[in-house]
């Protein structure tokens, strides 16, 4: 509690958040709508006839009820708080006096992260402790509570401080910003969590959170049973496991945010080329300890599902490491003119990210052994070293094209270069597919011609090597060797423009 009452930008919150009327007001509105559920709470109860006797079921708590309140308004509370804290420095033009104080990264972290949902912890605690009290009344299980609240407030936590990267980046956040979020970045994992627990991935299901609490409550055996994930081969609480999952992925979030807090928004870099190599290891870890077969449906099917899985994960780190280890324009530059003199190398920070994608790509090798070796089937099942060898490079390809042509979007004049890059190879993916839509209409034969060459599809595919993605592999090689000459020739530009305006 001192590193916070000692934390000038803390401080500051807190002055500027918890003054006596707002407080008495937000704590009367949360006492009211709490009042307000357990009314509509005691009607519902009434009208379905219930009496009271014991322990109550979850459709029955007026604790359940206002725990579902709690668990969606304080999380979102925290992202917007959040989203919202460093872009409004920015546009008040107060950011920089905070960047140049004599706190280092870590106080300024802390400052934000605790002061700007401020208000979020103390409306919706006063919520809080109203429903612990009903579930004390209703002979919930305290452990039961009690860990559903440090689950929630782990999370929490994560979410502000994914809200906090993303303000230190993205220029102007709007609500809309924060809807793109959670759609974009909640309902997937969410949805993917829930389709993990009946999965050789079971451990996935953490991220749901839900599961990890059901026997703790009054729940059928058979759905309690779900929440049930294996880490390397032992049987873990899967509450336990959300608690440590969203904390270690909050390490990673906050790490970007002390490299990155103190730097002019140009120079950002999410993560620096190693550290994103770390967090690839990171998550092929995850998945190798989550990795447990299903114990009474061994099927071609389940493992052919669990390497698609492990397909999906590691393309969207190919592209994540790509991203992260972008490279801006001057530094760029600068190393360029080092490695033509032969002073820098392919594997310095402040080079093309190509490499780095590749080194993720053998990482992805290396774990796909480790999975297939427990799972006993390597040979079987068409999941051979040679086809995820080749399912791997395919992704990697793909991906490599496309962080390149982001890399030399950003060498051009092209304003955020990044965005916009993005957007037109989103655009060029959806046109594919069209075009893939109007050559074939039953794809139940196969994969479209254009879809197979011009995308990544073909990767996920098992066990079959379709000329069409052969083709493709070669076209997208031949289009990054034309991406590296172009970069190589803007590079080569500044010395000329240099040498002619002397």
């Amino acid at each position: 509690m001192n590193l916070l009452t000692s934390n000038p930008e803390f401080v500051r919150h807190w002055r500027a958040e918890m003054r006596a009327p707002r407080m008495l007001l937000s704590g009367g509105l949360s006492a009211l709508i709490c009042f307000l559920f357990a009314q509509a709470h005691s009607q519902s109860v009434t009208n379905r006839g219930y009496a009271s006797s014991g322990p109550v079921g979850v459709d029955d708590s007026l604790y359940f009820w206002l725990m579902c309140v709690i668990a969606v308004a304080l999380p979102l509370w925290c992202l917007s708080a959040c989203l919202q804290a460093i872009a409004n420095e920015r546009q008040m033009k107060t950011y920089d006096f905070v960047r140049t104080t004599r706190m280092n990264s870590l106080e300024l972290l802390f400052g934000y992260l605790f002061g700007a949902p401020l208000m979020a912890y103390y409306t919706i605690g006063i919520g809080a402790f109203i429903a612990f009290l009903s579930g004390l009344g209703e002979h919930v299980p305290i452990p039961g509570m009690l860990l559903a609240f440090l689950l929630l407030i782990v999370f929490s936590v994560f979410t502000s401080l994914l809200g906090l990267l993303i303000s230190l980046v993205v220029d102007k956040p709007r609500a809309a910003g924060l809807l793109f979020v959670v759609l974009f970045f909640g309902w997937p994992m969410g949805a993917l969590a829930f389709a993990a627990s009946d999965s050789p991935f079971p451990g996935v299901s953490a991220l749901a959170m839900i599961p990890g609490l059901l026997p703790f409550f009054h729940v059928p055996q058979t759905v309690a049973e779900l929440a049930a994930p294996h880490v390397f081969g032992v049987a873990v609480p899967a509450v336990i496991l959300s608690v440590l999952l969203y904390g270690s992925m909050a390490v990673w979030v906050a790490l970007a945010l002390v490299n990155n807090l103190k730097k002019e928004r140009e120079e950002i870099r999410i993560f620096t080329n190693r550290q994103a190599i770390g967090f690839a290891v990171y998550v092929n870890v995850l998945l190798i300890g989550f990795f447990h077969p299903l114990q009474n449906r061994v099927s071609t099917q389940s493992y052919e599902a669990a390497f698609v899985i492990f397909l999906i994960f590691n393309c969207m780190l190919f592209y994540f490491t790509g991203v992260v280890t972008l490279t801006p324009q001057e530094r760029l530059r600068s190393w360029y003119r080092e490695f033509c003199a032969k002073r820098q190398s392919y594997l310095s920070d402040n080079a093309l990210p190509w490499p780095w994608i590749l080194l993720a790509g053998a990482i992805a090798l290396v774990s796909f052994l480790f999975i297939v070796a427990m799972s006993g089937e390597y040979g079987q099942h068409d999941l051979t070293l040679g086809w995820a060898g080749f399912a791997i490079l395919l992704l990697i390809t793909f991906a490599v094209r496309d962080v390149l042509f982001l890399q030399w979007c950003m060498l051009t004049r092209m304003k955020n270069p990044v965005s916009k890059g993005i957007a037109l190879i989103w655009l060029y993916y959806l046109a594919v597919v069209i075009l893939g839509a109007l050559n074939r209409n039953d794809f139940r034969e196969g994969i479209p011609g254009p879809i197979a060459v011009l995308t990544p599809v073909g990767a996920f595919d098992i066990g079959k090597f379709h000329s069409y993605a052969l083709f493709g592999f070669a076209l997208q090689g031949a289009a990054i060797a034309i991406l590296l000459f172009w970069i190589r020739d803007r590079l080569a530009v500044q010395p000329k423009a240099m040498a002619a305006a002397a």
